[in-house]
């Protein structure tokens, strides 16, 4: 199940809910009604999760700091990105 766009507070519904030890199919049921309000899918939130991921953030610093070297402009300070 993907996560990372989910509210604290539907994340907490979610967490209470397994909590209880209900069957695969009730976490399933639940989970899906909890997405049906989103605007986007569970796979495009997926891929949106990927992003997160330490590499990827190093991929595009590198990409930002070259471009600016080779156009001569001052190389970016760019600050961590948050959850990776």
């Amino acid at each position: 199940m993907i996560m990372n766009g989910a509210t604290i507070d539907e994340a907490n519904v979610m967490a209470d809910f397994i909590a209880t030890s209900p069957s695969p199919e009730e976490v399933l049921v639940r989970f899906r009604e909890l997405q049906a309000n989103s605007p986007y899918t569970t796979e495009q939130k997926g891929l949106a999760g990927r992003y997160k991921h330490l590499m990827t953030q190093t991929f595009w610093h590198d990409l930002l700091i070259e471009a600016a070297r080779e156009q001569g402009l001052p190389e970016p300070r760019l600050d961590p990105l948050k959850g990776a």
